[in-house]
């Protein structure tokens, strides 16, 4: 059984990253550096989203998760989200990937995760 929570960590999260840290350098011109910082990670982290080894881009193929991800990434930018404003939004992306509509941190189904496959 695998955990809501586990899901996003481990694909969800880097997934979002990659778009976000990408919006930052490229639409909202700030250096890799400045992206880090925005994000809480590393500059070679950044590089890594940049050039497609970490995170997927499955995600942005969903209009309404890509609506979510460039409001986060707007947020972020003005340094308007907090780590609850981000929590929310994971939580909504993923009950929009996997159609759950369980709420909390329970378990999911074994198909659902693979079927993600991000």
């Amino acid at each position: 059984m695998k955990l809501k929570l586990e899901m996003m960590i481990q694909q969800i999260l880097p997934s979002v990253r990659s778009f976000v840290a990408k919006e930052l350098v490229f639409q909202y011109k700030l250096s890799q550096t400045e992206a880090a910082e925005l994000l809480g990670i590393t500059q070679p982290a950044i590089s890594q989203y940049l050039n497609n080894v970490r995170g997927s881009n499955r995600l942005v193929e969903n209009k309404a998760v890509l609506g979510i991800l460039q409001n986060l990434t707007r947020c972020i930018y003005e340094r308007k989200a907090d780590e609850t404003h981000i929590t929310e939004e994971l939580l909504r992306i993923y009950t929009i990937i996997t159609g759950s509509k369980e709420d909390g941190a329970t378990g999911i189904e074994e198909n659902k995760s693979e079927q993600l496959a991000l």
